[in-house]
């Protein structure tokens, strides 16, 4: 059995604490989860522990459940489990199969009233799907061309399974140098913190790395609420969570809106809650529109191909089904492609969809590679939701897709989208489809805003002016733009 073993996993991880059980893990991957048997008879052995063992420590034990470093470390191995042609892990280690939490390595930081540094500490719920971290993927990118180091702490929203793994967007950009995941009993330092998604204040959470910030933001990226109808779901408590906020970090901060329309709903529904609060002004999402743009638009088709993506949501949809197909038309000069789900559409349409939609579920295909195969894409909503920016709309306009929008949102995207009252959309976008100088126009003038005003020199100087830097020159001539 060593023979064998020893051939095809090699040795333990070269860690201070969890080895044995990523070990076990790996048996079974391996060799099938019966590989260990659990015998039927009384203890064989103790355990020694103590109050200043690591298994009794308060930061980096057991007691019961994984937290912390053992649960990062624990998602970790997991994920190399299951990715990885081969588990086998050599001794000595000279490069790690996939990433530890800086606590457990042998070369850790060895003085424990020392703080370990870092430009830029991001703070939310790392597990989301959805905006809130497409937004934070992009941030950490732009950071990284920077030549920044961030560091990741995990504060969760309580609706979400407990067990859901962090987002792959946001895991596939930490790397354990530019980019590290925090755990609890580090004490770190950084020049500027961002929290973005404020409900992850509201309720009070234990396992936290001790973070001491120079100067911290709070992105509110959506609403307190859920729309501003009467007796609409209230989503977050804004004193409960800047108390939070005080409580975790020290700081008040400076609240930054990421569009006019969420200002707006902070200033009008909640300027009683927001007195207090410092608000700054808009912090936008940013975007890559090199890494977006489409080679070449598609070749015509028999029918017009609008696209369409969001989350599954009755506020991410018209109310009625007169605007609904006003926005959507039915008929066979049209097809309707959505991305995300249309269950919500479907309610509102009494049950059944016209048949020129075509959906495609969440996560079902990339957002990029879904836009660049339709021709316009039509983003109209709920009349009582406040779209906090709409992140998709201009994912869209990166692709190259005209974009038709509600006049609502003409403050935010200016020239960059076409605006249209919902019985007008139809004729304005036949109109663009006869004509392809106007069409290009269109895409080009789209392109050119995006880049100026949600490229990544833009977070470049807002991070840069919050932390006393002048980051822009770190950033190459493409990626400023």
């Amino acid at each position: 059995r060593r023979v064998p073993t020893m051939k095809q996993l090699g040795y333990w991880d070269s860690i201070r604490f969890g080895a044995d059980s990523e070990f076990l893990r790996r048996l079974k991957a391996v060799f099938g989860p019966d590989a260990i048997v659990d015998l039927d008879c009384g203890p064989l052995s103790f355990q020694r522990q103590t109050e200043t063992s690591l298994t009794g420590g308060s930061a980096f034990g057991y007691h019961g459940f994984k937290m912390g470093a053992r649960r990062q470390y624990e998602e970790n191995a997991k994920r190399f489990h299951r990715s990885s042609d081969s588990l086998y892990i050599d001794f000595p280690l000279t490069k790690r199969p996939f990433l530890a939490p800086e606590p457990m390595l042998p070369e850790r930081n060895r003085d424990r009233e020392a703080r370990r540094h870092f430009d830029v500490v991001m703070v939310s719920d790392f597990r989301l799907p959805g905006g809130t971290n497409m937004s934070n993927a992009e941030e950490i990118k732009a950071q990284k061309r920077m030549g920044l180091k961030t560091g990741l702490v995990e504060l969760s929203v309580y609706h979400l399974n407990p067990d859901r793994s962090l987002n792959p967007r946001i895991l596939d950009q930490i790397d354990g140098d530019s980019v590290e995941m925090l755990v609890f009993g580090e004490k770190i330092s950084c020049d500027l913190l961002v929290v973005r998604l404020p409900w992850v204040l509201e309720h009070w959470q234990e396992y936290v790395p001790d973070v001491e910030a120079k100067a911290v933001r709070v992105i509110v990226n959506q609403p307190p609420q859920r729309d501003y109808s009467p007796g609409a779901e209230v989503l977050c408590d804004i004193g409960r969570c800047a108390d939070n906020l005080i409580r975790y970090f020290g700081k008040p901060g400076s609240w930054r809106p990421i569009g006019p329309l969420v200002r707006d709903a902070l200033t009008t529904h909640h300027a009683a809650e927001m007195a207090a609060i410092e608000l700054g002004d808009i912090w936008p999402n940013i975007i890559n529109v090199d890494e977006w743009r489409r080679p070449a638009r598609p070749r015509p088709h028999k029918a017009i191909r609008i696209a369409r993506h969001s989350r599954d949501q009755y506020v991410k949809w018209p109310d009625t089904p007169e605007a609904m197909l006003q926005v959507y038309p039915a008929g066979a000069g049209f097809e309707i492609h959505v991305l995300g789900g249309a269950e919500a559409a479907r309610e509102v349409m009494g049950g059944v969809l016209p048949a020129n939609w075509f959906v495609t579920e969440f996560g079902e295909a990339e957002p990029r590679d879904f836009l660049a195969e339709h021709d316009v894409f039509v983003y109209y909503t709920h009349p009582a939701w406040v779209e906090s920016f709409g992140r998709v709309i201009f994912e869209a306009m990166a692709v190259g897709l005209p974009v038709f929008l509600p006049p609502i949102y003409e403050p935010l995207f200016k020239d960059a989208a076409l605006y249209a009252e919902p019985h007008e959309v139809r004729a304005r976008i036949e109109a663009l489809m006869a004509d392809d100088a106007a069409y290009q126009a269109q895409v080009e003038r789209a392109w050119a805003y995006v880049e100026t005003h949600f490229g990544y020199a833009q977070h470049a100087i807002r991070i840069g002016a919050a932390m006393g830097r002048d980051l822009l020159p770190a950033l190459t001539p493409r990626a400023a733009a």
